[in-house]
């Protein structure tokens, strides 16, 4: 044999070893979901978050469930994008939604998971990516004239635990223990239309309590006698948000296919 030969077929082995090395899951099924009928009532059907249902970390480690998930909340989980103002995708991988249910392999952390889910995707739906950063329109966090009101953590093992995000009658109710402000203007970022960025200087830690009009409601419409959401921020914890300018970290999808390819 002679030496180019054999480093030919060295270099053809390694490239297949490497190629099984990229993390996959032990199975995965992708079905197109179609529009759920009739009204949504909380707890009629079952529902995900956009970082899926399971997966390391939970009850159920060993399985990742999507429920009538579009394919960019889907990108959106495989590449931990916080908020979809931090990603630029075809208007129509919005509509695009899918039942995804993967098997993940035991022993997997959740950073491992999410490579299995970016490979899938680029595998089924043929997804190109890239990152970038944009110029663009943000809210900045801020401390109100009046200074804040915010309750500093205790940490008191006896009080009443946090709910987490809370909706009822057109409001929406955020309840969260030891949250920092660069947490809590993530958290703000599902209530308005563009990033939110934590300029206020704040660096402790704090009990958030904070009631609004729920102007995104898919319950119905929004309370008419609750505060609206910017009101809300200063009168109950001294905070503001400020129109500006400023740098975003954007995931960019190039190019991905709308259904996906069979196993």
């Amino acid at each position: 044999m002679t030496f180019l030969k054999a480093t030919l077929i060295l270099l053809g082995c390694t490239a297949v070893f490497a190629q099984d090395l990229r993390p996959s899951f032990d199975a995965a099924s992708i079905k197109a979901a179609n529009p759920p009928v009739g009204p949504f009532l909380p707890g009629s059907r079952p529902t995900c978050p956009v970082t899926g249902c399971g997966g390391p970390g939970t009850g159920s480690p060993e399985r990742i469930t999507f429920t009538f998930a579009s394919l960019k909340n889907l990108v959106r989980a495989a590449y931990e994008v916080r908020s979809s103002h931090h990603i630029e995708a075809p208007a129509w991988m919005e509509s695009a939604t899918f039942d995804v249910v993967a098997n993940v392999p035991p022993g997997a952390t959740r950073e491992q998971a999410n490579l299995m889910l970016q490979n899938l995707l680029a595998d089924r739906f043929q997804l190109k990516v890239h990152r970038s950063t944009r110029e663009l329109p943000i809210f900045a966090l801020v401390v109100a004239k009046n200074g804040p009101r915010l309750k500093v953590a205790a940490g008191d093992p006896d009080a009443p635990k946090p709910r987490g995000t809370l909706w009822s009658g057109g409001r929406k109710r955020f309840e969260f223990d030891s949250w920092t402000m660069a947490n809590f203007a993530r958290t703000l970022e599902s209530d308005v239309d563009r990033p939110v960025v934590d300029m206020t200087g704040l660096t402790g830690t704090y009990d958030i309590r904070l009631e609004f009009a729920d102007a995104r409601s898919t319950f119905g419409p929004p309370d008419p006698q609750a505060a609206e959401l910017f009101t809300a921020l200063t009168e109950q914890l001294g905070l503001r948000l400020e129109s500006r300018r400023g740098p975003v970290d954007v995931l960019i999808v190039d190019s991905a296919l709308r259904q996906p390819k069979e196993n």
